[in-house]
């Protein structure tokens, strides 16, 4: 009979996230024993609780001015024990790929995938809506998942092949090397690239064209990677004039949260929408 153990509680991690344990009382260090009427709440909490009511608070969806639209986000993440985060992306990974209102499939889709200390992110947009959209959406996601080329455009240079049978889709895919701190993108199609450091943002350029059927040119282009990076890649779903300083701290949050504050602010409201936020793990 196999026999496993937990792991135990590191009781003197968890004192340290909460400051009532600084206190001194009589000479002794503070043992708090909670009532549950009124918890104590971790550092943690009341940062976040702090920059809220700083920068956010607001009379949420029902002002006429611009912080009551700002709202509030919200991340619960949950994981059964059989699928965990793959532990080979070293990237936080965000994303929200959304069908039309009234659609039944999304003609978008999404990939994120490590391969050889290089990590691969792909956003395609099957031309049109509905099922036969989703058909070539989900053919360009499978040419990812299965190939061995780290090369953006000779990948999509393989989904242009493969989607001749398809009604076609616009794509473009990134890929991030840590080792070599660089980022190598290339698109075709409506498919938006930015990416975003502490005191820049950069387009990344896709060129017109429709893969399975017109291609007239695909070039690849690389850009610095620094550890603070965040890249942002969107189907013309999601509008694009969007500025996160608008949102202070944002750029620190979860790539989940940032993918949800832009899609529920920028939506069109008239297509499928994919929004795919990648970052490096802190």
């Amino acid at each position: 009979m196999a026999v496993t153990s937990a792991a135990e509680l590191d009781a003197l991690k968890l004192r340290a996230d909460f400051a009532v344990f600084d206190e001194v009382v009589n000479g002794k260090p503070v043992a708090y024993l909670d009532s549950a009427s009124s918890t104590q709440k971790p550092r943690q909490v009341l940062d976040g609780m702090r920059e809220f009511y700083e920068h956010s608070y607001a009379n949420v969806h029902r002002g006429v001015y611009t912080l009551a639209e700002r709202g509030t986000c919200v991340l619960a993440e949950f994981w059964s024990k059989r699928k965990l985060p793959d532990p080979g992306l070293p990237f936080q990974v965000g994303a929200v790929s959304l069908a039309m209102r009234r659609e039944s499939v999304s003609g978008d889709g999404w990939r994120s995938r490590p391969s050889n200390g290089t990590s691969l992110f792909m956003v395609v947009d099957g031309l049109g809506h509905g099922p036969l959209a989703s058909d070539a959406a989900r053919e360009a996601e499978r040419v990812l998942d299965e190939t061995e080329s780290l090369s953006p455009a000779t990948i999509l240079q393989d989904c242009h092949d493969a989607l001749r049978k398809t009604r076609g889709a616009a794509a473009a895919i990134a890929a991030i090397s840590p080792e070599k701190r660089l980022v190598f993108f290339s698109g075709v199609g409506n498919i938006s690239g930015t990416l975003i450091n502490v005191n820049s943002r950069r387009g990344m350029t896709s060129h017109n064209g429709t893969l399975g059927h017109e291609l007239r040119k695909i070039q690849e282009f690389s850009f610095p990677w620094e550890p603070q990076s965040v890249l942002i890649m969107h189907s013309d779903g999601l509008g694009s004039r969007w500025d996160l300083n608008q949102y202070p701290g944002i750029m620190t949050k979860h790539a989940s949260v940032i993918a949800a504050v832009l899609y529920r602010d920028f939506e069109r409201q008239r297509d499928d929408v994919t929004v795919l936020v990648a970052k490096s793990l802190e």
